[in-house]
């Protein structure tokens, strides 16, 4: 409904769109406009539910762990080619294939390219293995 009517009144308004003429929200114009209040007012009340605080603060705890933990290990030059370090062990267990369009790639900045290498690695991670991940590695669970 609200795409239908925003097109309408693009429509609706397009010759002073087009003409620089047009000022407004095309959302807030729309027949729509109550519908997407509505959906505001359902986001706040949704956004303070304590289950979803929850997953927002496990989330950011399970992201910014992994990536500290995969940056350092990136970084640790030598010791990530090293399995028997903890960087070398943890460079291992990022996908083949990140690693072989890592060592593929030539950027400029080597501290860029390796913060691409972690974030393409846990990017590439569904919610619930970067959660089981995460656990596995700090001993929450085997």
């Amino acid at each position: 409904i609200m795409i239908d009517e925003v097109i309408k009144c693009f429509l609706d308004n397009h010759e002073s769109i087009i003409n620089g003429e047009y000022s407004k929200n095309l959302l807030e114009d729309s027949g729509a406009n109550e519908i997407r209040k509505s959906c505001k007012a359902l986001a706040k009340l949704i956004h303070k539910s304590s289950e979803i605080i929850e997953m927002e603060i496990v989330g950011k705890e399970v992201l910014t762990g992994l990536l500290s933990r995969f940056v350092n290990a990136i970084n640790t030059e030598g010791g990530r080619e090293d399995t028997k370090t903890l960087e070398g062990k943890l460079y291992g267990l990022i996908s083949k294939k990140y690693r072989k369009v890592f060592k593929l790639n030539s950027y400029p900045n080597k501290s860029y390219a390796n913060c691409q290498l972690a974030l393409d690695s846990i990017s590439g991670m569904t919610d619930s293995y970067a959660l089981s991940f995460y656990q596995k590695l700090t001993g929450i669970s085997l």
